[in-house]
């Protein structure tokens, strides 16, 4: 039996079935290569048909108290190598936390797959492709997948002792070129600030919320009150990282007279710390890297060693840097969004212990589904936390009281001009399918369900028939995420669907959204929120993503809304064909997005913020 990861993998497979002249059930771990194994007519079985979905997203939530325990293990292995800085304890576990449970669930979830496959087919003889041997080479960093996309990673597990079967790793094929970065950052404004920012980025970095205008006047519009305000030495806020709403929402509180500075993310470079023997040195970490009789910590710790002695060389440093832009006269507070790295704990921690608060701003859809992680990354180490709406507070004021967090109902000021808008013409395109992007066959958990790449292939083949079948002009949205997607445009190129335009990183989803007539979501998280505000049609499977009962009901009201993949593309077909008979739900309901996206929907996010941007008192919250 032999699993598949990459189907440049795929002629190495097929060679050695041929030579060996044995039966071999080859097991597809990715979308991409169950379309090309189709496509040559080789049947092959979906790996995640070998996991029992309910007690695996079962275990990765049980994961997170796992990696907790783990994360303080680490901590008090390893602090004392940072040693104190800035009044602020170092924590390397902890700090590192989003990244150890993506590992730990990566490493857990595959190996669960394995044994799946062991127990129902009980093989004489695994195949895989990598030779055992790390692929890829990309250094591990903050903020980063710990397994990139060109890696094999079933191959790495099974190098692994203790399967109790025989293994033979095949030669890897040549990997494709890496697919270019996300493309996720803050945009940049236009005029001379985005040709300065290549020309002196120390500078820029001061200047970038300069040029959030949109025009050259509005830009110097802006300068004029950033000036006016330095020169009045008005209250600073301290911005970490991209902020979303936040960095919207800049030129409005420069107009309103506050100075803003941002925390350089990017780690400062020392000497590579280590740990007298000459290498870092992890705890053992017994019952909890053990699986199934597979002990994994040497792969866990393999990973997660080179970012924990990152953050021992850059601790001080991170620490020292932030305390000093932190500690300027007239500093009002740190604000944030999410915080998945390691220097933006160190930077939120820094400003507790002046004495600063800390206010996190909801950066994405959350309340009408859970969302573990979101606790992790936006709550822990917040002081006050805004929300899109009630029902979010609702949803996550349990968790919020258990951080000591004050949550807040704001709204969001993107979805909010969204709905202001016009919306566009939409004459470009009839509809707009926007999907998600592949979890590597079930990444992490975090959310209601376990995702599976191979259903959301499937989800998306049918969606694209519906839409190519009918000839209409259609713009196909997929993440901009490091991920393999030729399959996607082999698939249209074989069906003939020339009417269907794949964009990836060409502009913002809202430019896309005035751009068409109607809206087509396979997964309804934040493009959910931002379709429904242009009161244009939104058709939103529920399949991947279930929403509360509650929830749903007033989504209904706004959307079509179903949770059955033949009764979506049936509906989306009837909508299409300009059918007669086809009733769409009220484009002026205003019930879901006010509770989970615009707050009363009144335009009063500006001043809900400047209200509590106002109320703040430094000095109160030292810890």
């Amino acid at each position: 039996m032999a699993i598949l990861e990459h189907a440049d993998d795929i002629p190495s497979v097929l060679a050695f079935r041929e030579s060996s002249r044995a039966p071999l059930l080859i097991v597809s771990a990715s979308p991409g290569v169950s379309w090309e194994l189709g496509s040559r007519s080789v049947p092959c079985r979906d790996a995640g048909s070998f996991l029992d979905a309910g007690a695996a997203w079962q275990r990765g939530m049980e994961n997170y108290g796992t990696v907790a325990e783990l994360s303080r293990l680490i901590d008090r292995h390893l602090a004392a190598g940072a040693g104190e800085a800035s009044g602020c304890d170092p924590r390397p576990g902890s700090d590192n936390f989003f990244f150890t449970k993506l590992l730990y669930d990566a490493i857990t979830l595959r190996i669960c797959i394995l044994r799946g496959i062991l127990r129902e087919e009980a093989p004489a003889e695994l195949i895989s492709c990598g030779g055992g041997i790390p692929r890829g080479g990309r250094e591990t960093g903050p903020g980063t997948l710990p397994f990139p996309p060109e890696e094999r990673v079933f191959d790495r597990i099974l190098s692994l002792p203790g399967w109790g079967c025989r293994w033979t790793s095949l030669p890897a094929g040549e990997n494709p070129p890496a697919p270019a970065g996300s493309g996720n950052g803050p945009r940049k404004g236009g005029g001379f600030t985005r040709r300065f920012q290549g020309l002196a980025p120390g500078p820029a970095r001061a200047l970038q919320y300069l040029a959030l205008g949109g025009s050259l006047g509005e830009d110097l519009g802006i300068a004029w009150h950033a000036a006016a305000n330095a020169l009045r030495g008005k209250e600073r806020l301290v911005l970490m990282g991209y902020g979303y709403d936040w960095h919207t929402l800049a030129p409005d509180l420069i107009r309103a007279g506050y100075r803003l500075s941002p925390l350089p993310g990017d780690i400062p470079r020392k000497e590579a710390w280590h740990s007298p023997g000459g290498r870092i040195s992890l705890p053992p970490a017994g019952p909890a890297c053990t699986l199934g009789g597979i002990d994994f910590s040497p792969l866990l710790w393999e990973r997660l060693a080179p970012l924990l002695s990152l953050y021992l060389s850059s601790f001080q440093g991170t620490a020292g840097i932030s305390r000093e832009i932190l500690g300027r006269e007239n500093t009002r507070g740190l604000l944030c969004s999410a915080r998945s790295t390691f220097v933006e704990h160190i930077q939120a921690r820094v400003a507790r212990g002046l004495g600063l608060p800390v206010v996190t701003w909801q950066h994405g859809a959350t309340g009408y589904f859970p969302w573990k992680m979101v606790e992790c990354i936006e709550l822990a180490g917040s002081d006050l936390h805004l929300c899109f709406g009630e029902g979010v507070k609702e949803r996550l004021g349990d968790a919020a009281a258990g951080h000591s967090c004050t949550m807040v109902p704001a709204g969001s000021c993107e979805l909010e001009r969204i709905a202001r808008g016009n919306g566009g013409s939409g004459s470009e395109y009839e509809v707009l399918y926007a999907t998600t992007n592949y979890y590597r066959n079930n990444l992490y958990v975090s959310g209601p369900t376990l995702f599976s790449d191979h259903d959301l292939w499937q989800t998306q083949q049918a969606i694209l028939g519906t839409i190519g079948e009918l000839g209409v002009k259609a713009a196909f949205k997929i993440h901009p995420g490091n991920y393999e997607d030729a399959h996607i445009h082999a698939f249209l190129r074989d069906r003939g669907y020339r009417n269907i335009t794949v964009l990836k990183e060409e502009g913002p989803f809202r430019d896309l959204l005035d751009r068409s007539a109607a809206v087509a979501l396979d997964f309804p998280s934040t493009t959910l929120l931002q379709a429904i505000a242009t009161g244009k049609p939104v058709f939103a499977l529920t399949r991947h993503l279930p929403l509360d009962t509650g929830a749903e009901a007033l989504l209904r009201k706004r959307a079509i809304c179903t949770g059955d993949l033949a009764e979506f593309t049936s509906l989306l077909g009837r909508y299409l064909r300009h059918d007669g008979g086809l009733r769409l739900p009220d484009p002026s309901s205003r019930e879901f997005l006010e509770r989970f996206g615009v707050h009363h929907g009144d335009g009063g996010v500006l001043g809900r913020v400047l209200a509590v941007l106002s109320g703040l008192q430094p000095g109160t919250r030292a810890r």
